[in-house]
Parts: C-alpha cells; sequence; structure tokens
C-alpha cells in the first residue's frame, strides 16, 4: 500500500511538472492557434505553490525528487519574477514616480454610482504620491471629471488628459502634448498616447485598457454559491469559459496595435494600464517584448494587483523603456477599487 501511495505522488509530481511547462508556453501560443493555453497561463500562481509543495515534501523525506520541481521553477524564472516581487529597495535619487490605478468608476463602498464630493475622495482615494498618475476605467460624466480634476489640482496635478463619456485619464505634473485617444469598441476600453515633458527630455505615455472578460459577477456567483452538483454552476463555468476564450483573442489583436504603436515611438515609452492579462499571457508578450517590467524589476513581494473573486491574478502593469532605471515598484492598497493601484519609483537617463 505505501509503495502505492509512494507511486501516485511521484507520478502527481510529474504530471505538475508537465502542466507547468505547458504553462511557460502560454506567452507564445496566439489564443485562437490553442486557447485553454491561455486560460492555463492564469494558474500559474497555482501551479508555483504546488511545486514548492512538492519541493518541500521531498526535502523533508530526504529525497531528491524535490530538484525535479525545483529546476522546473527556475527555468520559468521570468514567470517567478513576475508573481514574486524579491528586490530590495534601491537608494535613488532624482527619481519621477508613476502610477498606474483601475479606479472602478470611484465608486464607494456598497455605492453604484461615482463618489459625488472631494470629501470623500479625500476619504477612499489612495494616497499615491506620483507625478503622473494614469487610470483606467474612470470616471465619464462632465460632472464627476471636473469634481475629480479640481481634486487631484489641489494636490499638484496641473495637468490632465480626458475626454468626456472616455473611461480612460492621465494625470500629471509635467506638461503633457499631443495627445490622442482611441477607443477599442467601448468607451471603456482603449488607450491613450500622450508625450510628456520631463525636464530636458521627452517621453512618450502609454495609458491602457484592454477588453475586460465580462465574467466578474458570474465568477462572483460560482465562487459564493457555486455547487458542482447543480447544472446552473457548470452553465456558469462554461460562460466564464467561452466569454474568456473570446475576450483573450480580441485582447491579442488589441495587443497587436498597441506593439505597432510602440514601434513607431520616437521617444523612450512609459507604458501603464490594465491588460486584463497576467505576465503568462500572449498580449503581455507582444506589448512587453521591447519593454522592461517594472515588477520584475524591482517589485517586492507578491504581484497580485486583482482584488476580485479570481484570485491571485497580476493584470495590472508599468512598464518602461529599457533605458529607464527602475528604483523600486510597489503594489499598494485600495479600500473601493476591485484592483490594486501599481506605482513605480524611476530615474531617467540623463542627457549631456
Amino acid at each position: 500500500m505505501r509503495q502505492k501511495v509512494s507511486t501516485l505522488i511521484k507520478w502527481s509530481n510529474l504530471l505538475l511538472i508537465l502542466i507547468t511547462f505547458a504553462c511557460y508556453l502560454s506567452p507564445y501560443i496566439h489564443p485562437k492557434v490553442c486557447w485553454p493555453l491561455a486560460i492555463l497561463g492564469l494558474t500559474y500562481p497555482f501551479l508555483l505553490f504546488a511545486n514548492l509543495g512538492f519541493i518541500f515534501f521531498w526535502i523533508l523525506r530526504k529525497h531528491h525528487y524535490f530538484l525535479f520541481s525545483l529546476t522546473t521553477i527556475v527555468l520559468g524564472w521570468t514567470h517567478f519574477q513576475s508573481f514574486v516581487g524579491y528586490h530590495f529597495v534601491a537608494d535613488c535619487t532624482s527619481t519621477i514616480k508613476v502610477a498606474s490605478f483601475n479606479g472602478y468608476s470611484f465608486r464607494s463602498l456598497g455605492s453604484p454610482t461615482a463618489m459625488n464630493s472631494e470629501q470623500e475622495l479625500e476619504k477612499y482615494f489612495p494616497k499615491l504620491d506620483a507625478e503622473i498618475l494614469c487610470i483606467q476605467e474612470f470616471v465619464q460624466s462632465r460632472h464627476h471629471q471636473n469634481l475629480f480634476s479640481r481634486f487631484l489640482k489641489k494636490k499638484g496635478y496641473k495637468y490632465k488628459f480626458s475626454q468626456v463619456g472616455r473611461g480612460l485619464a492621465i494625470y500629471s505634473k509635467f506638461p503633457l502634448e499631443n495627445g490622442i485617444h482611441q477607443s477599442f469598441g467601448n468607451h471603456a476600453n482603449g488607450y491613450q498616447i500622450v508625450d510628456v515633458r520631463i525636464k530636458n527630455q521627452k517621453l512618450r505615455l502609454f495609458n491602457l485598457h484592454l477588453l475586460s472578460n465580462g465574467v466578474s459577477q458570474t465568477a462572483d456567483r460560482v465562487a459564493s454559491n457555486g455547487n458542482i452538483q447543480k447544472k446552473q454552476t457548470w452553465k456558469d463555468i462554461r460562460f466564464i469559459l467561452r466569454n474568456y476564450k473570446r475576450a483573450a483573442q480580441k485582447r491579442s489583436a488589441e495587443a497587436e496595435r498597441i506593439a505597432r504603436l510602440i514601434d513607431k515611438s520616437p521617444y523612450p515609452i512609459i507604458l501603464c494600464g490594465d491588460l486584463n492579462e497576467t505576465p503568462q499571457s500572449y498580449a503581455y508578450y507582444l506589448i512587453s517584448q521591447n519593454l522592461k517590467d517594472t515588477f520584475k524589476t524591482a517589485g517586492r513581494g507578491l504581484g497580485i494587483t486583482y482584488a476580485g473573486s479570481i484570485p491571485a491574478l497580476h493584470i495590472d502593469h508599468i512598464l518602461v523603456d529599457p533605458k529607464i532605471h527602475v528604483c523600486k515598484t510597489s503594489i499598494q492598497s485600495s479600500i473601493f477599487s476591485d484592483h490594486y493601484p501599481v506605482v513605480s519609483q524611476l530615474k531617467l537617463h540623463q542627457k549631456p
């Protein structure tokens, strides 16, 4: 009996390793070619913890099998870096801070409508202490945009780029020039591109919100009331898979468009956004090919930016030109949004 159990554990470990390597392939395969790999990419944090569990198990058993899972983690180190930040805070002077935040339309706790006073904003809006603020799921009405602009202007954000009826906004303490705003089929998702002048140099700033999956409410229902013995639960699961397949394929097309715009930029790039994709995705791979992920470079702690019912997702990112030095990246708290703000401290390359 003991021998059978030991054999079962070994085969389970081998199966886990094979699934983990399949997960490693997910950024390189278009969802139109193999969409289940896109879903498998979401499971990386759980595969990581499972491999760590086997490592500790085999070490306690004093068995060399721990080397297999350890090697698997090491071979996927870039994926590990996207989820676990282990960098010490660098001593970096003359830096700027950039924040990316999905504001969830700035609804206060338990309210279906946006905040209606500066007092509410003062109470709930996170103290990001950033010179550049990129917002996704921004309030779309003129009244609320004006309210928010007055609130931030008092905090030193003299420059803004937003449009009534659009769900993206950029606020800056540095001058903004040549802004464009393009939607992806609706007013919530799309991108902004604007040039920002910082001292003696110009950078190109991207603010993105790729297509949402549209499964949050269904996922919440499955997480809270799901019962695998009920037909409704399986209907909800099929709905989630179908919608995720469709959204992943569309985000890949959006990412191809963004990648072309990145290649055409005459200036170094800072890209912020809610990509609705983890680093184990084809869309993220396309966008990040010639950029540096600030969390991988200088993050600490777990790279979890989504607070919804689907756990352990890292879908909010700041990517920068390789010449820009990243001193520190933190994922901060928010008491009203279903996303956490990402804040990066950057040191620009000084021109002679």
